[in-house]
C-alpha cells in the first residue's frame, strides 16, 4: 500500500506524538473533494476583517526541523505586520526542555496564548487549557479534514501530521538477496536474517525503545498483531494478546540479534545510522524523506509498508500534535491567539512551512497545493485514509510511555519475561487517574 522506489532522497513527529483516533478510510477522500466547491479561507475577499485590540501574547513551537524556527519567525513577522496592536513573544527550547520550560510558565500563570503541545493532558487536569470553543474559529474547525476532528475533544486541535513507513537501505537488501520489502511479520524476520548473514556488523532492524519514541515504535507491531493500546471504555490493553504477541516477536528479533540492540538509543541516533548504512531498515516517519534529500541524497532506499501478522489488514501509523491554548488574562489575548493560529493554518503560510519542515497538512484547503509543493509526499498523504493513531489525547498517556519504555527495556535485557513485562506494565497503567 505505501510504496516509494528508489528515492534519491530530524523533528518531534518527527520526535513523536500521537493521536487517539482510529481512522475512516475514507474521511480524507471525501474531505478532499470538498475543497474544490467550498472557500474556507478567502470567506469574503470585500470584508475587511475588525483590527485585533493590544495584546501581546506567547507563542510556543518545537524544533520539528531546522528550518522550523525560521518559518515561525516569518510567519510571526508578517502575522504583526498585519496585525500592528498585537506582539507575539515566539518561545522555543530543544525537545528535552521544551516542555518543562512551557510547564514551568503555566504553573507561573504565563501559559502561552497558542503552543504546539504534544502530551497536554496534564494541562487539563490541572485546569490550565482554554477550551477549544473559546479560541479556535468556526472557519478553521469547518477546515480540519474530518478524520482528525473528534466530537469529544474539548480542548486541543492537531497542528500537522506524519505517517510512518518502513525505509529500506537498497543497497543493503540487493546485496542480502530480500528482492522485496517485507509484508509480514515472518517475512520481516526471513530479510533480517539474510541481512546479518549478509552484511556482518550491520543492525537489520532499528527500534526505538527509550522516551517517547516507544509511543509509535511499539504501536507499529501491536497494531500489526491486529491489536489497540485502548478499548471504548477507556481501559488500556497492553497485556493483551495482542500485545503480548507484538513484544514476543520483538523479543525474539531482539534476541537473535536483528533488532538494534542499544536499548537507550533514541530516534535521532538511529536515524542517523540508517543514513551512514549501519541500519539496514527503519520504520519512521514522512519526514524523514526531507532528511535523507538534504543529508545523503545519493543514497538509494525503498519505502514499504508496515508488516503485520496474517489476517491484519493493511494499516499505516499516523501522528499528530497539537495546538493548545492556555487561559489568557483577557479576551483580546485570546482573540489575538486564535488570529495567530488562523493565520499559521493558511493555506499559503502552511504548506510552505510543512513541506520545508516534512510533515502533512491536517487541513482540507492546504491537500491539493500541499500535494503540489511536496510531490514526493503525496503517498503518504494517501495512506492518511488507512492511518491508525495511538492515545496520546489521554490524561494518562504521558505516564503510560513511560511505563512501556521501561517494561520494553527489561524484556528486552532478560530482566522479566513478556507475560510478566506487561502485566506489571498494566497493572501500573490500571492505577493510574483518569482525570
Amino acid at each position: 500500500m505505501l510504496e516509494i522506489r528508489n528515492l534519491k532522497y530530524r523533528s518531534r513527529l518527527n520526535r513523536e506524538g500521537g493521536r487517539s483516533r482510529i481512522v475512516v478510510a475514507a474521511a480524507i477522500a471525501t474531505a478532499i473533494g470538498l475543497v474544490v466547491s467550498t472557500s474556507l479561507v478567502n470567506a469574503s475577499a470585500a470584508t475587511k476583517p475588525k483590527a485585533l485590540a493590544k495584546a501581546t501574547i506567547d507563542f510556543y513551537m518545537g524544533p520539528y526541523a531546522a528550518t522550523t524556527d525560521g518559518a515561525m519567525k516569518k510567519l510571526i513577522n508578517s502575522f504583526q505586520k498585519a496585525n500592528p496592536n498585537v506582539t507575539v513573544r515566539y518561545q522555543t527550547a530543544p525537545w528535552d526542555t521544551y516542555d518543562s520550560k512551557m510547564g514551568t510558565a503555566a504553573k507561573a500563570g504565563d501559559g502561552p496564548g497558542l503552543a504546539m503541545q504534544y502530551t497536554y493532558g496534564k494541562y487539563v487536569a490541572d485546569g490550565l487549557l482554554n477550551p477549544i470553543k473559546n479560541w479556535v474559529s468556526p472557519a478553521t474547525m469547518k477546515d480540519i479534514i474530518p478524520v482528525f476532528v473528534d466530537p469529544k475533544e474539548k480542548w486541543a486541535i492537531p497542528d500537522l501530521a506524519s505517517v510512518r513507513g518502513v525505509f529500506h537501505n537498497t543497497a543493503i537488501a540487493t546485496k542480502a538477496g530480500v528482492t522485496s520489502t517485507p509484508q509480514t511479520f515472518d517475512a520481516l524476520k526471513a530479510a533480517a536474517l539474510k541481512i546479518k548473514a549478509s552484511n556482518p556488523g550491520i543492525t537489520p532492524v532499528g527500534f526505538i525503545s527509550t522516551g517517547d519514541d516507544v509511543a509509535p515504535s511499539f504501536s507499529y507491531y501491536l497494531f500489526g498483531a491486529g491489536g489497540e493500546w485502548i478499548d471504548k471504555e477507556g481501559n488500556f490493553l497492553v497485556d493483551s494478546t495482542a500485545s503480548i504477541a507484538a513484544l514476543t516477536f520483538l523479543k525474539d528479533l531482539y534476541d537473535n540479534k536483528l533488532l538494534e540492540q542499544d536499548v537507550t538509543a533514541n530516534r535521532g541516533a538511529q536515524e542517523e545510522r540508517f543514513q551512514a548504512g549501519q541500519t539496514a531498515i527503519l520504520p519512521t516517519g514522512n519526514f524523514f524523506v526531507n532528511t535523507l534529500k538534504t543529508n545523503v541524497p545519493n543514497l538509494k532506499y525503498t519505502v514499504g509498508a508496515l508488516p503485520r501478522q496474517s489476517g491484519v489488514k493493511p494499516f499505516s501509523v499516523g501522528v499528530t500534535d497539537y495546538f493548545v491554548s492556555f487561559k489568557q488574562g483577557n479576551k483580546a489575548q485570546t482573540a489575538a491567539s486564535t488570529a495567530l493560529m488562523d493565520h499559521l493554518l493558511k493555506p499559503s503560510n502552511y504548506v510552505a512551512w510543512l513541506a520545508a519542515d516534512g510533515f502533512l497538512p491536517i487541513t482540507k484547503s492546504a491537500i491539493e497545493p500541499y500535494r503540489k509543493a511536496a510531490p514526493d509526499m503525496a503517498p503518504f498523504l494517501d495512506n492518511l485514509t488507512a492511518a491508525k493513531f495511538y492515545p496520546s489525547a489521554d490524561v494518562r498517556w504521558a505516564k503510560v510511555v513511560a511505563i512501556m519504555s521501561e517494561s520494553l527495556q527489561n524484556v528486552f535485557l532478560g530482566r522479566t519475561s513478556v507475560v510478566e513485562g506487561l502485566k506489571s506494565a498494566q497493572k501500573q497503567i490500571d492505577a493510574l487517574p483518569r482525570a
